[in-house]
């Protein structure tokens, strides 16, 4: 990685936030297309029609997070733009304080219920799904492991997106490009250790955490 982080350094001149960036996005497009001939390889067709599936699926959360989290970013960057950073510590007028700090409490209760929202409403809403059209195949622990692990991802969503408002550009872009290579790896390893459904479900997980 770093070597990559390097090449767009010194070739093209950008500086470390946009190569993290970058970076992520080819990890994205070459692991995606990797991913799709080990799910073909290692799943049998049935397990394929699920897999798909629950992607699809997870795809309603969108509803639940309408696009806040970009919100949060700009917002933050906003109230920081009044602020300086002094040993660690934003420091500035009271006021503008105070709204970010309001904010960040504003970001975590809200996605705490959006999250929990998101978990039941997936959960009951896929088990109807899959009952209606049901299978002798074992879906309901990779569908329950899936859903926690994409609340637990939402979750975290807005607290990245507060920490790029705030200035940590290239520290949020880094940590993306480790979730993309982990992510990935756990996705890759699960599907030829032959784990099946539970493969996306622990890509996910490893991802947040």
């Amino acid at each position: 990685m770093k070597t990559i982080i390097a090449f767009f350094n010194r070739t093209l001149g950008v500086d470390k936030a946009i190569a993290f960036t970058m970076a992520a996005r080819i990890i994205q497009g070459v692991g995606g297309i990797l991913s799709i001939v080990l799910i073909a390889t290692h799943l049998n067709t049935v397990q394929q029609g699920f897999y798909y599936t629950f992607a699809s699926l997870l795809a309603l959360q969108v509803f639940f997070e309408l696009g806040l989290s970009t919100l949060i970013t700009q917002y933050a960057a906003h109230e920081v733009a009044h602020l300086r950073w002094h040993n660690n510590e934003l420091v500035g007028e009271k006021n503008y304080i105070e709204r970010l700090s309001s904010l960040f409490r504003f970001t975590i209760k809200w996605y705490s219920i959006v999250s929990i929202l998101v978990f039941f409403g997936l959960f009951l809403g896929g088990t109807i799904f899959f009952k209606i059209n049901s299978s002798n195949l074992s879906w309901l622990g990779p569908w329950i492991l899936l859903v926690f692990a994409t609340s637990l991802n939402l979750f975290l969503s807005p607290i990245l997106a507060f920490c790029e408002g705030i200035g940590y550009i290239k520290e949020v872009a880094k940590i993306r490009v480790v979730q993309q290579i982990l992510s990935f790896a756990i996705l890759w390893t699960s599907l030829i250790l032959n784990f099946g459904l539970y493969s996306s479900g622990l890509s996910y997980l490893f991802s947040a955490l």
